[in-house]
């Protein structure tokens, strides 16, 4: 490399001419200390240069930095004969175009300033961030509904559950609260990660399909990934889980625990299009899924306490999932407005 056919701004563009000016690499130091003193007729290329580099890379306040451009300014403007005569003993036998060529040099590094100053210089008032606008979904017993995200991800809310979102996604990450259950189908980004909070637990993905169930004042919250991948961790825990398709982990207050199972998808998310399932139900698990579906409450005053019940239902109504189950059980039922008193 012949360092003697660079300008000024070609220094300053230099990674090693800048860890030398910047202090940064000895190598660089002593190399470039060692070219300046057997070319001594490239000083005034070499002082430009620093100048530069001193420019684009200090960060100083901005009074300081305003006096520092000031000072360059009058360098340049300083009086040409004086600096001629300082440096005349290393440019003897140069053409007259290098002091043209100096001139151009000494041009851009006054130009890089003034736009460094512009640049760093801070606007007579700073501009206030927007807050975010928090949205909240709510449905009530026996009612679904669909959310569209603005990301382009969706989420199917179940009966009986809250959904908070902002309006618009800002920052690093894309984050909403889950109180209840929904499922999720997530828009691919994954420089802006998707967060879920369902109480203590967390879920981190980048673009994929899964099912949260929580339900404020139970023990357990349970997160099914349908498809890609998932991270799971508890807030009271040190330990995430990556979660592959097809399994669930369940988070459990009480035990401090995250158990990773294998789920039935059909049974897990028929929810989503008006499907009931159960499974060795006890009479509790059928009682909580009739409220969250139709928002009736079942009442048991028969002498079966002991209940094991399982039942398909597709987009069927109260009243027919009522009857199979007793006509299953050999018992009756009477109806008293939002409230089945099975017997």
């Amino acid at each position: 490399m012949d360092y003697t056919l660079y300008k000024a701004e070609d220094f300053a563009a230099d990674e090693s001419f800048i860890s030398y000016r910047l202090r940064t690499d000895k190598t660089a130091i002593d190399f470039w200390e060692n070219w300046i003193s057997r070319h001594p007729e490239m000083i005034d290329e070499v002082m430009t240069a620093e100048h530069l580099v001193d420019l684009l890379h200090i960060r100083l306040p901005q009074e300081e930095f305003e006096a520092e451009f000031n000072r360059l300014q009058d360098f340049i403007q300083s009086d040409v004969a004086t600096t001629q005569t300082r440096l005349q003993q290393y440019r003897a036998g140069k053409p007259a175009r290098r002091n043209i060529r100096r001139w151009a040099v000494i041009a851009f590094a006054c130009a890089s300033a003034f736009l460094i100053v512009i640049l760093r210089k801070p606007a007579d008032k700073a501009p206030v961030a927007n807050p975010t606008e928090w949205v909240t979904t709510y449905n009530p017993p026996g009612q679904r509904s669909t959310i569209q995200l603005t990301d382009g991800s969706t989420i199917i809310l179940n009966a009986n559950s809250t959904l908070t979102y902002p309006k618009a996604f800002r920052g690093e990450t894309r984050e909403v609260k889950l109180e209840g259950e929904a499922f999720f189908e997530i828009a691919r980004n994954p420089q802006q990660p998707f967060i879920v909070r369902a109480d203590k637990l967390t879920t981190t993905v980048l673009g994929t399909k899964f099912n949260i169930r929580f339900t404020p004042g139970k023990d357990k919250i349970e997160v099914a990934l349908v498809e890609g991948s998932i991270k799971v961790g508890a807030d009271d825990l040190q330990q995430e889980v990556i979660l592959k398709p097809n399994q669930q982990i369940t988070y459990s207050e009480t035990d401090k625990t995250l158990t990773t199972t294998a789920f039935n998808a059909g049974e897990l998310l028929g929810w989503t299009n008006g499907t009931l399932s159960f499974h060795n139900a006890s009479f509790k698990e059928v009682s909580d899924k009739l409220y969250q579906n139709y928002g009736i409450t079942l009442l048991n005053e028969s002498p079966n306490k002991q209940w094991s019940y399982s039942g398909r239902f597709e987009n069927k109504n109260y009243l027919a999932v009522i009857k199979s189950i007793c006509y299953a059980k050999r018992l009756s039922y009477t109806i008293q407005q939002d409230t089945v008193i099975i017997r």
